[in-house]
């Protein structure tokens, strides 16, 4: 009988690695114990995405939207020009192949260039 697959023990790192006009573009990467680099951890099916859009920064989990689930590590947000100038917050963490999600990964923030 196979083992279950646990729920993930590291978070993902998040990186903002363009913010275009209107558009931020996020990876998640696996932290450097699991070898560092872009792709999931063993066990992972995705990441869920969460930000909060303009200051003050977030004080908690509530202040967060949940953007969605990825299944590939690289993200695309669209903005609308009213949100030009503001700050995005962003948090993840990973989900298992189960549906179980392991801890927070660290806050990074990013201004929407209008």
């Amino acid at each position: 009988m196979p083992t279950p697959v646990p729920a993930p023990t590291t978070a993902p790192v998040l990186n903002i690695v363009t913010a275009e006009r209107l558009r931020h573009v996020v990876e998640a990467s696996k932290t450097a114990l699991e070898g560092g680099g872009l792709g999931k951890p063993v066990g992972v099916r995705g990441v869920q995405l969460w930000r909060k859009i303009g200051d003050p920064p977030p004080a908690g989990e509530s202040d967060f939207e949940f953007v969605s689930e990825f299944t590939r590590t690289r993200m695309t947000l669209d903005y609308q020009m009213s949100q030009g100038g503001l700050t995005v917050y962003y948090q993840a963490r990973w989900v298992s192949t189960r549906g179980e999600t392991g801890p927070w990964g660290e806050l990074v923030s990013a201004t929407v260039v209008k």
